[in-house]
């Protein structure tokens, strides 16, 4: 009986410490999102800049290709249908 409580105990604390992780992921997120939507910001402040928008758009390349992975990935499997990731995909894999 003993081992049991121990068991619970343990799952009890694993389940916590996941609800808090994923509580501390979305205040880092919302903070991304604050972050994001201060460097749009800036480079409408700055789009007259042609250096500075370049080096935004070469910035902001991969973050569009990676979501345009996870949406198609993410619509496939709302379907049923097989997807395959584009090679090098970071994210969209682990939404298989």
């Amino acid at each position: 009986q003993p081992k049991n409580i121990e068991n619970d105990i343990n799952i009890e604390l694993t389940i916590q410490s996941q609800y808090e992780l994923i509580e501390f992921r979305k205040a880092e997120l919302e903070e991304d999102k604050k972050i994001f939507k201060s460097l749009l910001d800036i480079v409408l402040d700055n789009i007259e800049n042609d250096h500075f928008y370049n080096a935004y758009q070469k910035l902001k390349q991969p973050l569009v290709t990676e979501t345009t992975a996870c949406q198609e990935a993410l619509r496939a499997r709302s379907q049923q249908q097989t997807w395959k990731p584009p090679r090098g995909s970071k994210l969209a894999f682990w939404l298989q």
